[in-house]
């Protein structure tokens, strides 16, 4: 199939991550910069705004994180996510940070539990999603470093008082995200054409929203891009 002349030209200096988003969507303008992450789809769901495709260096990481902020971590719980829906080629992981009421990510965590038990966890404690003062917020990190869903070690209690404790917040928002992650090589990602890529990237996108009962139909291409 030969490819509409325009498309050449609009890629020729786009960063590669960039190209193959906005080959897969077919609504160019849902491809958006980050400054973390590079690049990153757009998407209409109250669990997950973003799907990113970040250069890690010696790879290329699909990344859907779920639950990335309060208000997406409630909805994420509430509608009993299926991970066992994903392949065994997905790393999934706890996500656990804290926010401001901004919704700012401050400090992040590592956990104890795996990705399944930490969703048991949530489902179960859903009414703990909300705000707190920072008085409240240290109990809270005292029970959930006891039920294992953050570790905390000197370190980290240094990292907590240098990002919170010794700043001026009041209130701390509770993100409890979940990360889903399908990892390409990056020479796949420079070498194979735009095509393959999509026949690949259309095929796990629809894998990793089926977590939520979503495949990525409503922002998704069938077909080569147009309109640009």
């Amino acid at each position: 199939m030969e490819t509409h002349p325009d498309y050449k030209l609009i890629f020729l200096n786009m960063n590669r991550a960039e190209e193959i988003l906005r080959f897969l969507v077919n609504d160019k303008s849902l491809v958006k910069g980050h400054n973390d992450w590079g690049y990153y789809i757009q998407v209409p769901f109250d669990e997950i705004n973003m799907i990113g495709l970040i250069d890690k260096g010696d790879r290329y990481e699909l990344s859907l994180y779920y639950g990335d902020t309060q208000s997406q971590s409630r909805a994420f719980y509430n509608i009993n996510p299926k991970i066992e829906r994903l392949s065994k080629d997905w790393l999934v992981h706890p996500n656990f940070h804290f926010s401001s009421s901004f919704g700012k990510g401050l400090i992040w965590f590592k956990s104890d539990v795996n990705a399944q038990e930490y969703i048991n966890f949530w489902k179960k404690n859903g009414e703990l999603l909300h705000q707190y003062s920072i008085a409240d917020a240290k109990l809270l990190i005292d029970r959930f470093t006891a039920n294992g869903i953050i570790q905390l070690n000197e370190n980290k209690r240094s990292e907590l008082n240098n990002a919170i404790f010794s700043k001026n917040y009041s209130v701390l928002n509770i993100s409890a995200g979940l990360g889903v992650i399908y990892k390409i090589p990056k020479s796949q990602i420079e070498n194979d054409s735009l095509s393959e890529l999509k026949d690949l990237l259309v095929s796990k996108i629809s894998e990793g929203l089926s977590v939520i009962n979503e495949n990525g139909n409503e922002f998704l291409i069938d077909g080569d891009p147009i309109g640009f």
